[in-house]
């Protein structure tokens, strides 16, 4: 079984074309719904589906804690309750392809990694158009080696679910680079992944209010703050020094000097 983590916050306007992907995927799924205490008709939308589809779990946060607190819910739902032997995860404003499981169990093969990368299709809802088709290099990637393209993604990316265990999690409260420090918390563990061209996850490129989209300089600093505690704990001298040169490309990138330049602006004209 795969078990499909999708969590969910006020996503009305994108629920019923999530849901409708998943309901048309043809394969052994569990899709783990984590409502974050919406507040709109978004669970009422999952549970229409649901009603008409066992695969759907419904599941909600006692408290708004953000995504990486749903997705750490979702991932000990799959585990203890569903046991199912993969994970993977979906943003609510995306969808998966009807032939999905297929791309999964094609991309996992043998079985001989524990993270498997794919590709997916960006469509640009504005245009109403598929554009591009983002491709990795196929091969095993290892620590170390210049990351493959959406490496910091984990809705392109398949796991093991006795692999997590107990121990990688996303680290709660974190709201920008939640998924690619889970991403090095999975090569601390294991410093191989393989990177496929399946695809399952049609990524959709619409929603304005999304965390790629807006960024705050409170949670860019949370961001290396979260990547320096990462680092200091750690023992592998390559790890250390892979997360080390991330952090000094982030301070030197236009995200993190544009972010706090239009802050700055923002005060200086009050």
């Amino acid at each position: 079984m795969i078990a499909i983590i999708v969590p969910y916050y006020n996503a009305e306007p994108w629920m019923e074309r999530c849901c409708k992907s998943l309901t048309n995927a043809v394969g052994d799924f569990a899709f783990v719904m984590v409502n974050d205490q919406s507040i709109d008709l978004s669970e009422d939308i999952v549970e229409k589906y649901a009603y008409h589809d066992e695969r759907f779990r419904m599941l909600r946060t006692y408290h708004s804690k953000g995504v990486s607190a749903a997705r750490n819910y979702g991932i000990v739902f799959a585990q203890a309750v569903l046991q199912a032997e993969w994970i993977t995860f979906l943003d609510a404003d995306d969808e998966i392809k009807p032939d999905a499981f297929l791309s999964y169990m094609t991309a996992i093969g043998d079985g001989s990694y524990n993270v498997y990368q794919m590709d997916h299709v960006r469509y640009y809802d504005s245009i109403n158009k598929e554009t591009v088709k983002y491709r990795g290099k196929p091969g095993e990637y290892t620590l170390g080696m210049d990351a493959p393209e959406c490496f910091c993604m984990v809705w392109n990316k398949i796991y093991r679910t006795d692999f997590i265990g107990e121990t990688i999690r996303y680290k709660d409260g974190l709201q920008y680079g939640e998924d690619e420090l889970f991403n090095y918390s999975c090569l601390a563990k294991d410093p191989r992944m393989m990177v496929t061209n399946e695809i399952a996850v049609i990524h959709h490129y619409s929603n304005p209010n999304s965390l790629t989209k807006v960024r705050r300089p409170e949670d860019l600093l949370m961001q290396i703050r979260a990547l320096e505690d990462f680092m200091m704990e750690s023992d592998d001298p390559q790890m250390r020094a892979v997360i080390c040169n991330l952090m000094s490309d982030y301070w030197s990138s236009l995200t993190f000097l544009d972010t706090f330049c239009n802050k700055t602006a923002t005060v200086c004209d009050k």
